[in-house]
């Protein structure tokens, strides 16, 4: 029974790691165990950004473990200098994630993934034991390891999950310049301001409310961040406190021919406008898991046109539910504004050069 049972567990394993291998895989033997890896992380002077991606589950195992392994993966993995996000299963992201798919998602997910290492993978039972594959990819480098954990049903799911945490945790230590650049988030600027090259940038007036929720105060958080990372780069950026533009902005939102009032100085060539919101997720003993969503759009405020729409959804994990939201939030504003910033700023450029030939 026992030989019947170990031959099902290997006959598992071998499908399931050729089912995650696609390209160069480097897979951790079942017996590996990291030699220090306290150690290891307290020498790493970056935290590793991971997004960790839905897992899939075989019909054996009971509805939701998949999104349970995802979330419990998420706050372990905070426990070392990894800085984890959770992707929730849009638009076939993960099954583009483990094999080919449809070319346009395909890029947009591996553009999501650029400085971060990806992770998901696929549980199943053999012989009344948890068997969990997880793919380890790095999102520029595109270099794959592979990991395999175990663990008896009865023990639970999230003593399971901790063991994948830890090997996962050792592997992209051991592999950190493979797998993802070193990040810092004093770096986004730069890689925003490469983006836009020498064009010419936009006087903008943001509007973001942010809420938490569960509390009924709205806090500028978003809004904060957004007008900093545009006066980095070179944006001038109206200034909310010389004037309340709230009622403004609503009026020019149902009317794009509201004029600007005359005691503005600032020039209002573009409006960035969205909502930001975060709110309690997990707790898992004594780390406290947030989620939170950042929507905006950028305005062309001459025409009242559309330039550019991003979102972007991210986790993080603290000791203080307050503290998790904030660096929730944060990372989604950062995500948002590197990729809205370029686009909006092209768009609006060109609108202005074709105004001005129009004229000619």
């Amino acid at each position: 029974m026992k030989k019947r049972n170990s031959l099902n567990y290997l006959t598992a394993c071998l499908a399931g790691m050729i089912g995650l291998i696609c390209g160069e895989v480097q897979a951790c033997s079942t017996s590996a165990r990291p030699s220090s890896p306290s150690a290891e992380v307290s020498r790493l002077p970056n935290a590793v950004r991971v997004e960790v991606l839905p897992f899939a589950t075989s019909d054996e195992l009971n509805a939701g473990d998949g999104e349970r392994i995802q979330e419990l993966l998420t706050a372990r993995l905070a426990a070392g200098r990894v800085s984890p996000q959770v992707r929730r299963d849009e638009q076939g992201d993960f099954m583009l994630f483990l094999g080919p798919g449809d070319k346009q998602k395909t890029t947009a997910v591996e553009r999501s993934l650029v400085g971060k290492v990806g992770i998901t993978g696929r549980a199943f039972l053999v012989g009344g034991q948890y068997v969990i594959l997880s793919k380890i990819r790095g999102g520029e480098s595109r270099k794959v390891f592979g990991v395999i954990v175990r663990g008896k049903r009865d023990d639970g799911l999230p003593k399971v999950v901790s063991a994948l945490a830890k090997k996962l945790r050792s592997t992209i230590e051991r592999n950190r310049d493979v797998l993802a650049p070193r990040f810092r988030e004093e770096d986004r600027p730069y890689r925003i301001n490469q983006a836009l090259g020498g064009s010419a940038r936009p006087g903008v007036l943001v509007s973001c409310a942010t809420s938490h929720l569960g509390s009924p105060i709205v806090t500028p958080s978003a809004e904060t961040q957004i007008a900093s990372l545009l006066q980095v780069c070179g944006f001038k950026v109206v200034n909310k406190e010389d004037w309340d533009s709230t009622s403004w902005i609503r009026a020019y939102l149902k009317d794009p021919g509201t004029p600007i009032p005359d005691g503005v100085k600032e020039p209002i060539d573009m409006l960035v406008v969205g909502e930001a919101v975060s709110e309690f997720a997990v707790r898992i003993d004594e780390l406290v898991s947030c989620r939170a969503r950042v929507e905006v759009k950028a305005i062309d405020r001459r025409t009242g046109h559309i330039l550019a729409v991003e979102r972007d959804t991210t986790t993080a994990v603290d000791s203080s539910e307050y503290i998790a939201a904030k660096n929730a939030l944060q990372e989604a504003v950062g995500c948002v504004c590197e990729r809205l910033f370029p686009e909006a700023t092209r768009k609006w450029n060109a609108a202005v050069a074709e105004g001005i030939s129009r004229k000619n």
